[in-house]
């Protein structure tokens, strides 16, 4: 955990009753995804956090950067307003503005258009490390840059390289609900020597040829359940995450699997886990369910911006499509391969 450290805003004046010019004399430059964040705040405890996050994402585009201001009151004021609210934020969106309410003390408010967004946090709150990254930074963050440059994947993918050339590697896209086993999956491939882009979140890039994906490589998140299936995760303590469920994560570094930021994808495949003792078996996919499915994300900004993310998805919907059916994961990872080789 952070160390708490007092923070000293300007007091209140008549001339910035709003504090629009409180001073947040700490920026930092960090590029999620590969896309530019431009962070200010007067807070350490917000710029460490960032920096756990995307200190070693790579800028891969040359686009303007978001930005986010973040706010946070000193300690003494946080203790006299005695803001204890620890419920789940209100989401609450509408063409380019999104709104995250924890409490009258605890809010932040994204104008997707523009690439800003801004949030007023009590001192607790900010050095709350696991619930300012889960219900504020990292959710706005990635509303602004999926609204200006990609569409959003509830899914994981991996890459299978290619022998001499990284650029010729292929991506395979792991789509499914929750609890089909996507990041499980995704892992059981790494430690066969594919390569690791995302484990539950892909962010497919609206420009260029349609089929290249971001991934979020530095960390994968499991249920309690995956120690059964990988031993080694034991070395992990699990941890409750703000929403209430119990899990962990592990940063990939110490797990000693391939990476990567972006690959072309492949193939994009909807997984289905039965309890059975059937084989794993790959069949075709229909792309109107699959486009109904993918679509689902696609639920919030402008019109216009929710009709690039559409068309970006109708072109990566032109790769083969299909369903893998799989109990065991070393036959589903075996189909996998030999479906991209």
């Amino acid at each position: 955990m952070i160390p708490a450290i007092d923070i000293v805003l300007s007091p209140l004046d008549d001339a910035d009753p709003l504090r629009c010019r409180a001073p947040l004399p700490l920026v930092a430059m960090c590029h999620p995804i590969g896309f530019s964040l431009e962070i200010a705040t007067n807070a350490p405890e917000v710029l460490a956090v960032a920096g756990e996050l995307w200190a070693g994402y790579p800028r891969l585009s040359n686009s303007k950067p978001v930005r986010f201001h973040v706010a946070v009151e000193d300690a003494q004021i946080s203790r006299r307003a005695s803001d204890t609210a620890q419920g789940q934020p209100v989401v609450r969106g509408r063409e380019h503005l999104v709104s995250v309410i924890e409490s009258p003390r605890n809010f932040a408010v994204a104008d997707l258009s523009r690439g800003f967004a801004y949030a007023s946090l009590t001192h607790d709150l900010a050095a709350d490390q696991n619930r300012f990254r889960y219900y504020f930074l990292e959710p706005l963050v990635h509303l602004m840059i999926d609204s200006l440059h990609t569409t959003p994947l509830h899914a994981s993918c991996v890459a299978l390289p290619h022998a001499g050339n990284a650029n010729k590697a292929r991506a395979a896209v792991l789509c499914g609900p929750s609890g089909a086993g996507k990041t499980s999956l995704a892992y059981a491939c790494a430690r066969r020597g594919w390569t690791y882009l995302s484990g539950d979140a892909t962010h497919l890039l609206r420009r260029g040829n349609g089929h290249t994906v971001a991934g979020r490589p530095h960390h994968i998140r499991f249920r309690v359940s995956a120690r059964r299936l990988f031993p080694e995760l034991n070395a992990f303590p699990p941890m409750l995450r703000p929403n209430g469920k119990c899990g962990f994560e592990v940063d990939t570094g110490r797990l000693g699997i391939p990476t990567a930021y972006r690959a072309q994808a492949r193939a994009v495949v909807f997984l289905h886990r039965h309890s059975d003792s059937s084989p794993a078996e790959i069949h075709s996919f229909p792309r109107e369910k699959a486009q109904h499915i993918l679509q689902q994300v696609v639920c919030y900004g402008e019109d216009d911006t929710r009709r690039q993310q559409i068309a970006a998805l109708d072109r990566f919907l032109d790769l083969p499509l299909f369903a893998l059916h799989y109990r065991d994961l070393d036959e589903a990872e075996r189909a996998l391969r030999q479906l991209l080789i």
